[in-house]
């Protein structure tokens, strides 16, 4: 059975994320700059965010929301909202167009800014007590992280860059031919779609590649449980 929820008309949902705490789903709305809260089939909340938000991130009783402000300066933005009452606790402001968020094991907060697709290439902006910034390179706009210390950031244009956050440590480009849209991590396996030639790939943690499945036209993202 497949259910439809509603956002109404004039969104564009972008991203979704789900706090277990208060089974609540979130969905970001891009063009109206606000988050729709479901429980079950229902529409309880739909609440102001930063400007045209795209990547969201559940950690205990927070939700993360990364903001590209695509529609005024792209100057990105990061702000938490509390899951229970959606209340912002807090904001950032981080780098040009930033579209993906996501937390490391210590707790420490990586928001991946794409750049403007010209001249500003994408950067990592790390959040702990202050924000510090790691050029990348490419235009890469999503992450998947793994539980032993490494980040995997990909991208339409760009490929699959590896930083390692245990050390706080670029590592480089170990995939550069591929467009790859989304990722996860599954014990020592990166999962990646490869949007442009229609497969997932699977590839260890230095890129090489395991195995592949051609899928559907265009994958767009790619699920594989807790990492």
């Amino acid at each position: 059975e497949v259910e439809t929820l509603r956002v109404g008309d004039g969104r564009n949902p972008y991203s979704l994320a789900y706090s277990y705490i208060n089974n609540t789903l979130f969905v970001s709305n891009f063009l109206t700059s606000t988050i729709s809260a479901f429980r079950g089939k229902s529409l309880i909340s739909e609440f102001r965010t930063c400007g045209n938000p795209e990547g969201l991130y559940v950690s205990g009783s927070k939700l993360f929301v990364a903001c590209t402000n695509y529609y005024s300066d792209m100057r990105g933005e990061l702000w938490i909202h509390n899951v229970f009452n959606f209340d912002t606790i807090r904001t950032f402001r981080t780098g040009i167009n930033s579209q993906s968020v996501i937390l490391d094991g210590d707790g420490e907060i990586y928001v991946l800014s794409t750049g403007d697709y010209s001249g500003r290439e994408t950067y990592l902006y790390r959040i702990s007590e202050g924000v510090d910034s790691f050029f990348v390179g490419g235009y890469l706009g999503s992450m998947c992280i793994s539980r032993g210390g490494y980040l995997f950031l990909v991208g339409w244009y760009g490929g699959v860059y590896k930083f390692n956050w245990a050390v706080e440590r670029g590592e480089g480009f170990i995939i550069s031919d591929i467009s790859a849209s989304s990722c996860a991590v599954k014990g020592d396996t990166v999962v990646i779609t490869d949007f442009d030639n229609d497969r997932v790939l699977y590839t260890d943690f230095s890129g090489r590649i395991i195995k592949q499945f051609y899928v559907g036209d265009g994958p767009i993202d790619v699920y594989a449980g807790e990492p």
